[in-house]
């Protein structure tokens, strides 16, 4: 039986504490921070420096990766996007977010320690579009 809550965001927190009245222990991620110098990941995905948009999450449909990806298609830029994830359980909505020919979206699926540093240090703006974020803002 669980004896405890735990969040990992300032955010989720006062969600857990304003819709269900209980409070949580939070224990955050931690991230690295600043730039990097290497460029090994842009080149193996044809990616440049400042000259891409970063998506990352589970690829699962509370996380938006299909409405992200038909909404890039839509702009006019030469820019790239780069979607990075993946979730063994979600094959079928993977499929349906793979499912473009739009040369400026890259989906390589999950990228891990250095490389996600790099790809995170590199971008022109990170895009986050989880279901958690909207209904926290309510």
């Amino acid at each position: 039986m669980p004896t405890a809550i735990v969040t990992d965001a300032r955010a989720i927190a006062a969600y857990y504490r304003s819709e269900y009245d209980r409070d949580s222990i939070m224990i955050p991620y931690g991230a690295d921070l600043g730039p990097v110098d290497g460029h090994a990941v842009l080149d193996q995905l044809d990616l440049e420096k400042g000259r891409y948009f970063l998506y990352v999450s589970r690829m699962e449909p509370e996380n938006n990766a299909l409405l992200v990806r038909e909404a890039f298609e839509q702009v006019k830029t030469d820019l790239k996007l780069a979607l990075i994830g993946d979730a063994p359980y979600a094959a079928e909505y993977i499929r349906s977010v793979r499912n473009t020919k739009d040369p400026r979206i890259v989906m390589p699926g999950s990228i891990y320690g250095s490389e996600y540093h790099e790809l995170g240090s590199h971008c022109y703006a990170y895009i986050h579009a989880t279901e958690w974020a909207a209904r926290i803002r309510r």
